[in-house]
């Protein structure tokens, strides 16, 4: 019985890994595909989850061996690193049953930690520093584009300022994404998860989601610690600062969007018309530190009664 379980895990591992090498090399003939590659550990996740961690680690090695073959060894090097963390300790974490925040978050920190890896090897073995080369990539569309932002009425020094603001957050950003991507990645796996008989967890209902009682506190104390480097000289005080609002922002904006989601769901009007108003106010860029100030305030006074 254990040898047969044995060949079917390893059949679905190399399904899995087939059907994610076809994937990733047909986004480089339909580009538009691309965006769908945060979507990648979904998969080995299942499979981790349904199996063992072992069974998605091998299936995960051979889908970038054969990305390797087919695409090249620096594809298949970005894929390996940005992905592969993230999906071994989320994996192992669902077949554990662990807490959904610290899945999330666990993996958020791995797939994070890896993208700076990542880029301090690529600084590291050929000298390439990606936020000067990102820097100059701007400053060279924006050349290229003055007259058509002169015709806009929108002063060149206005768009240079946005750019410097962006790369002093780019480690911030690259934080975010993986919060991000990591959440996106759970829920997915267990609803996948929840089609088989043999997964009996419930799906968590986002309009549930509530940070960890102790991130407020954290944040702040974090905050604080940012600002205390101003009185440092050998630090970037400015970077740090703006990069830890930005990080604490998106932490209760997500809380804010669940608050949000308790509330319309409340109102028993249909779900297309919740997930349409959700998505509309996450893409209402000029009121997402609103939302955070009302996850904020959410996390303090839990609105939901929650911890009830």
């Amino acid at each position: 019985m254990e040898q047969r379980e044995h060949q079917k895990a390893m059949i679905e591992a190399a399904m899995i890994a087939t059907m994610t090498t076809i994937f990733v090399v047909g986004t480089f003939y339909i580009p538009l595909l691309s965006m769908l590659l945060v979507l990648i550990p979904v998969p080995f996740l299942v499979l981790a989850a349904r199996r063992a961690t072992r069974y998605a680690f091998f299936s995960f090695i051979i889908t970038a061996l054969l990305i390797g073959v087919l695409t090249g060894i620096i594809y298949s090097l970005f894929i390996f690193v940005i992905f592969g963390p993230m999906t071994m300790i989320m994996g192992s974490w669902i077949r554990r049953n662990k807490n959904p925040h610290e899945v999330i978050f666990a993996g958020a920190f791995a797939s994070a930690a890896a993208t700076f890896l990542l880029i301090y090897l690529i600084s590291l073995i050929s000298g390439i520093q990606l936020a000067v080369e990102l820097g100059q990539v701007f400053e060279s569309v924006l050349e290229q584009q003055a007259g058509s932002l002169q015709q806009l009425n929108i002063e060149p020094v206005a768009v240079e300022e946005v750019i410097n603001y962006m790369l002093l957050i780019f480690p911030a950003l690259i934080m975010v994404q993986a919060l991000l991507g990591s959440f996106i990645n759970y829920y997915l796996t267990i609803a996948v998860l929840r089609r088989s008989e043999a997964y009996r967890e419930k799906l968590p209902e986002f309009s549930h989601f509530r940070l960890p009682g102790h991130v407020v506190m954290g944040s702040f104390l974090v905050l604080l610690l940012s600002w205390l480097t101003s009185y440092v000289e050998s630090f970037n005080t400015e970077g740090m600062v703006a990069n830890v609002v930005l990080l604490i922002v998106m932490i209760f904006f997500m809380q804010g969007i669940s608050l949000i989601s308790y509330w319309i769901k409340r109102t028993r009007v249909p779900k297309w018309f919740r997930i349409l108003s959700l998505i509309i106010l996450v893409l209402l860029s000029p009121i997402i530190t609103l939302i955070a100030l009302l996850g904020l305030m959410d996390s303090l006074a839990d609105f939901r009664k929650l911890t009830s």
